[in-house]
């Protein structure tokens, strides 16, 4: 449950809390009245928190019940991109290897190349120089 989570259920408690005051103010006044009049007000004061608690506490349990679900999907997601990153990263590999291998073929076709150039060059001296 994150911080933003927490300040609606506050706001929910505060209002609890204010009318609890109140009942507790009552409840010390009334230490002059007889045990059963303060008993009844304290009956009524802690039925009605726990009544209160009670809706909080089902707030509560619903709130971390769709964090946990939420948890879970993140969770699946997180071991998704995982498998995701590994196939690309095994990917890249490969094609790194086939880009040297590449680059390999490419130099001695190059190599190849220009000796075949260069005795094309020499034979056409010849030829030149043998009918002058």
């Amino acid at each position: 449950m994150g911080w933003l989570d927490i300040i609606p259920l506050l706001q929910k408690v505060v209002p609890l809390l204010a009318r609890s005051v109140p009942m507790l103010e009552v409840f010390v006044n009334s230490r002059g009245n007889t045990r059963e009049e303060m008993r009844a007000s304290f009956d009524q004061f802690t039925t009605q928190v726990r009544g209160d608690i009670t809706s909080h506490n089902a707030e509560l349990s619903d709130a971390l019940a769709a964090n946990t679900e939420r948890l879970g999907h993140l969770s699946s997601d997180v071991a998704r991109l995982r498998t995701i990153t590994e196939e690309q990263s095994a990917r890249i590999a490969a094609s790194e290897q086939k880009i040297a291998s590449m680059a390999g073929s490419l130099r001695a076709l190059l190599i190849l190349t220009g000796v075949l150039l260069l005795i094309c060059i020499v034979l056409l001296v010849l030829v030149v120089t043998h009918h002058a």
